[in-house]
């Protein structure tokens, strides 16, 4: 395997974890004392959530390094009373229309794990941030992360924004 593919693949599991670590701290603040409970708990399913989606967010080397480095879009996961995903919904794109049909058709394609049973029973909407390198190195976090507790509160969402990631 060649470096650049090894930092390829390297770059997408990055992403990856960044496009669900805000889920982690908002499914924990809806669900407070269920992290201690085991395979069903947020943090389980998060890291879950964050496996499925890292192995369906492709790198698109069309795009430039540079520019992936620093996009990041924000995805609603909506949750049916089951736990199922029932849609999802671009909130915040990228600014570069193959970054965002990416951001999409990962979050489309990826089969999220069912929340846990603590947060079924009722339709849940989950804001996924998506980031097309590492978050660590995006100059944006911050900004992306302010702008996730905006939407959620302009659309008024059942999982409130919890900490900033990271």
């Amino acid at each position: 395997m060649s470096n650049e593919s090894a930092n390829a693949i390297r770059r997408t599991t990055l992403a990856a974890i960044g496009a669900v670590a805000a889920s982690i701290t908002m499914l924990g603040a809806a669900a407070g004392p269920v992290n201690a409970a085991g395979p069903v708990g947020t943090a389980n399913w998060s890291r879950n959530a964050s496996r499925v989606l890292g192995a369906e967010l492709r790198t698109l080397d069309a795009v430039p390094y540079a520019v992936r480095r620093n996009a990041a879009a924000i995805v609603t996961a909506r949750f049916d009373t089951n736990g199922r995903v029932a849609d999802v919904m671009l909130v915040r794109g990228t600014g570069d229309a193959r970054l965002d049909a990416e951001a999409m058709r990962a979050a489309q394609a990826a089969r999220l794990p069912r929340l846990p049973i603590a947060l079924r029973g009722r339709s849940v909407a989950v804001p996924l941030e998506i980031f097309f390198a590492d978050p660590d190195l995006n100059p944006g976090r911050a900004t992306v992360r302010a702008q996730t507790r905006a939407v959620m509160a302009a659309r008024h969402h059942d999982v409130p924004a919890g900490p900033p990631q990271g």
